[in-house]
């Protein structure tokens, strides 16, 4: 298994692999294709700009999981959102997502003193992986679009961001 930074020819593949993530919650209307391709375009804007990570596990060469961090806003800078984790089906119960999602708070622990979530509460095994890691569930979305009509937010206080060497 290897975790390793996305770029740019991943594209096809990470877009394929989460719009099967969103098709497990049941959004497949066509306000959420457009507001998905809007976060696409974004993504891959991006992508290596500093607070902005996202990576991917492959396993023989395939790419089977994904999972990313960037700021929640300009006005909430210290607080970094965690998007996109996702682990194909074929690959759950290995503990792949445990492994990313610790890679994902130990680079954010550079960038950010907060880590949030918005997620679904269809997602039952995410959410316990989540709260797993240390995340507490609140009753209100961070952010005012709270997108793709996700139900369930999550924030982690992960301290002073650490300087890089």
């Amino acid at each position: 298994m290897l975790i390793r930074a996305l770029n740019l020819s991943d594209r096809e593949v990470v877009e394929d692999l989460i719009t099967q993530h969103v098709a497990e919650v049941g959004y497949v209307e066509t306000e959420f294709n457009e507001e998905l391709l809007q976060s696409s375009e974004d993504f891959w804007k991006r992508l290596g700009q500093e607070g902005y990570g996202y990576w991917g596990v492959e396993i023989n060469q395939e790419l089977v999981a994904i999972g990313g961090c960037r700021p929640l806003s300009e006005a909430q800078a210290q607080v970094g959102e965690i998007q996109h984790v996702y682990v194909k089906p074929a690959f759950r119960g290995r503990g792949i997502g445990a492994e990313l999602l610790q890679k994902i708070i130990e680079e954010a622990s550079q960038h950010y003193s907060r880590l949030y979530i918005e997620t679904h509460h269809k997602l039952n095994k995410a959410n316990r992986l989540f709260e797993h890691f240390g995340f507490k569930q609140i009753p209100y979305a961070l952010t005012s679009h709270a997108p793709f009509e996700m139900d369930c937010w999550y924030v982690k206080e992960i301290g002073v961001p650490q300087a890089t060497n």
